[in-house]
């Protein structure tokens, strides 16, 4: 952009503000202390349970955070995750996470689960606790924290992917109360050693200062009948559930009547076919970062008649594992290198797409 016609427009629109005639004092509020374990559960209509404890956590700019964030990867990831490993391998949920938001003030550590039908929420408590006992009383393997500093590095990478990106990350840490995380917090990632990693898990992850929720679903007639009723096409909603209103010409229009400007990448497209696979790679100005994007022609459309699903399951399996390597090692292999890839399945074609650091 033109920082003079910026500056200049700064000082039009904002230049006659006046400054404030005093000091305007900052408004801070503290939680008291936690005395004791917090609970509660909630029980009303749903199908999925879900068993979640969160950890007092330290506000954003406290230097503990370098070593929670590795431990939220470290507990938390897809595959490679220790929750994952508990809970989701053994078909006892089937999703786990971490959440640790960086904040201006205290916030919490949050880890969870949701059940399959054959888990019980006291033993899922009981094994997400397990876990945290693990990682305060033997710490972190050192495979483990180079994978987690590896994906938290390429991550930090993917997230700065452009001006826009950039200044959205640093209006975060100003927000947070430090301008200089946006710096100096993915080297502090790197310089966290296993034995911060146990003295940081055992400061925070303490009974006392714990709060524990369960949801327990209960099935109800209004549930039963959104499950086993048949609304036809996407497009359709029974007027008898829905209402007449979703069924209006104007609630189907395509509100879009403007086509978004094209963007011409030719003079940056270079164009090879390889092994019977046409190749086209276009020249971005992105350092460090490398996405790709393809497909086979193997939809759902080409799925046999009496497996009419064979191509979407055929992509969920694509990352699960393979005669030479599970999906735990194909998972650590990508962690390792700060990559990713997914797979999906549409009508016509089996997709394919990632990212990885040059």
């Amino acid at each position: 952009f033109d920082t003079d016609a910026t500056l200049e427009a700064v000082q039009q629109f904002y230049g006659a503000v006046p400054k404030a005639p005093h000091t305007i004092p900052v408004v801070e509020t503290t939680e008291p202390k936690q005395l004791g374990p917090r609970r509660l559960i909630i029980e009303r209509s749903g199908q999925v349970g879900v068993v979640m404890t969160a950890f007092k956590a330290p506000a954003g700019t406290h230097e503990d955070w370098a070593a929670l964030a590795l431990i939220e990867q470290i507990v938390g990831a897809d595959k490679t995750g220790r929750l994952y490993r508990a809970l989701e391998d053994l078909g006892k949920a089937s999703s786990t996470f971490t959440y640790a938001p960086q904040l201006r003030d205290p916030s919490l550590f949050t880890l969870g689960a949701y059940l399959t039908a054959e888990a019980t929420h006291e033993e899922t408590e009981a094994i997400i606790l397990n876990e945290i006992k693990k990682l305060i009383g033997g710490g972190v393997t050192a495979d483990e924290l180079a994978r987690a500093k590896s994906v938290i590095q390429a991550n930090t990478v993917y997230g700065r992917d452009g001006p826009y990106a950039i200044a959205t990350q640093i209006n975060e840490a100003i927000a947070m109360g430090d301008w200089t995380n946006y710096v100096n917090l993915p080297k502090a990632i790197q310089n966290v050693t296993a034995e911060e990693i146990k003295r940081v898990a055992a400061k925070y992850f303490v009974r006392n200062h714990s709060t524990t929720g369960w949801f327990v679903p209960q099935q109800s007639s209004t549930v039963a009948q959104l499950t086993h009723s048949s609304h036809g096409p996407h497009y359709f909603r029974d007027p008898a559930v829905f209402g007449p209103s979703h069924n209006a010409p104007e609630a189907n229009a395509d509100v879009s009547t403007s086509q978004a400007p094209l963007v011409d990448f030719s003079s940056h497209m270079q164009r090879a076919k390889i092994a019977g696979i046409e190749i086209i790679a276009i020249d971005m100005p992105i350092h460090d970062v490398v996405s790709f994007v393809g497909s086979f022609a193997a939809g759902e459309t080409l799925s046999p008649v009496d497996a009419p699903t064979l191509a979407g399951l055929t992509a969920l399996m694509l990352d699960k594992g393979t005669k030479r390597n599970d999906r735990f090692a194909i998972a650590e292999r990508l962690d390792t290198l700060g990559a990713g890839i997914g797979f999906s399945a549409s009508a016509h074609s089996l997709g394919f797409s990632g990212q990885f650091l040059r």
